[in-house]
């Protein structure tokens, strides 16, 4: 098992060093892109994505959908200045394990103990298993960028900035609720074009810090519970079939058989988790796939199929009707 030394930060020289570390260790070069102060990385040891946005200073995004292809485990070096800390919002259906403080934190069993978060004056080691799913966002934070933002955010008095402001290293994980699982989800999956976009992207990824903090004044009632077991049961269904795009997703009444509920609850809590009905996200999965298989070189046809369509001038109708151009116009 390869192990990588890194340290976490909220500009780029921390991803370079991380890219010069997993470089030394594999002994071959990453292809490294970078556009509208967004950075891509890709390697022969993942498939997948993984880039990192520096949104402003003290605050950044890394965004990951990819699977290893050998297991690789990242130690983290730990910061005597204590001066940022990180918050990794896991939604995979397979969560890494973190050693930390001689334990280890199972992160998931779904939405269970999805969300860690620790200064970077904390050592740990995270495993990230080959050939398992990981699908992940992790908010990077200054101290100088939180102290200056603690009004605006309205942050619970039960948060651990006293201990951070004080310069005392904190780490901890929970659940992860579904409004925040919404918002990891969207950021994760949501194709940004446009250099105006990283604006959107800050303003949800405060958000997303807002509702944190605040979680940790909140409890769960009975009924929440029983929604979030629910939710867990869709979520696990909708992962599993992202892995299998080539083939047609089922109807609604077998889906909602396979998430042991009738057909009318699932259509209901799809709606609430996803924010559109079953159909149109399916379509828009579909979509959003097809476009990064023309963009990573396959052809029109290679990226058809590879989405579940037989008839290329089906797909191709449905392509130009989502995005309103011609997939030939991509590859």
């Amino acid at each position: 098992m390869q192990e990588i030394e890194f340290y976490f930060g909220t500009g780029k020289k921390w991803l370079f060093d991380l890219i010069e570390a997993i470089q030394e260790k594999i002994g071959s070069k990453l292809v490294v892109t970078s556009n509208n102060n967004i950075i891509t990385w890709s390697t022969k040891y993942r498939e997948g994505k993984a880039e990192f946005i520096e949104l402003e200073e003290g605050l950044g995004l890394v965004r990951a959908d990819y699977m290893l292809n050998e297991t690789l485990t990242f130690k983290h070096i730990p910061s005597k200045s204590n001066d940022y800390f990180f918050i990794h919002f896991s939604i995979s259906l397979h969560q890494p394990n973190i050693h930390t403080s001689g334990e280890i934190i199972e992160m998931g069993n779904n939405f269970a103990n999805a969300i860690v978060y620790m200064s970077s004056a904390i050592s740990f080691n995270i495993v990230f298993p080959k050939g398992e799913k990981i699908r992940t966002i992790i908010v990077t934070v200054s101290r100088n960028w939180m102290l200056n933002k603690i009004s605006s955010l309205n942050i619970s008095t039960k948060a651990p900035l006293p201990d951070y402001q004080e310069n005392k290293p904190f780490q901890g994980a929970f659940n992860l609720d579904l409004n925040c699982y919404n918002i990891a989800q969207e950021l994760l999956d949501t194709y940004y074009w446009d250099p105006s976009h990283t604006l959107y992207i800050k303003g949800t990824v405060i958000n997303l810090l807002a509702i944190f903090f605040n979680n940790f004044s909140n409890t769960l009632g009975k009924e929440e519970r029983l929604f979030l077991n629910d939710a867990e049961k869709i979520k696990k269904q909708i992962e599993l079939l992202h892995e299998n795009l080539h083939e047609p997703w089922p109807d609604l009444k077998t889906i909602g058989v396979n998430c042991n509920m009738g057909k009318s609850k699932f259509m209901s809590l799809f709606a609430k988790i996803y924010g559109i009905n079953y159909y149109s996200y399916y379509l828009q999965v579909r979509m959003q796939n097809a476009y990064n298989l023309l963009l990573n070189g396959l052809s029109v046809s290679e990226a058809g199929r590879s989405v579940g369509y037989t008839n290329l001038g089906h797909f191709s109708k449905v392509y130009k009707e989502h995005f309103g151009v011609s997939p030939s116009l991509i590859s």
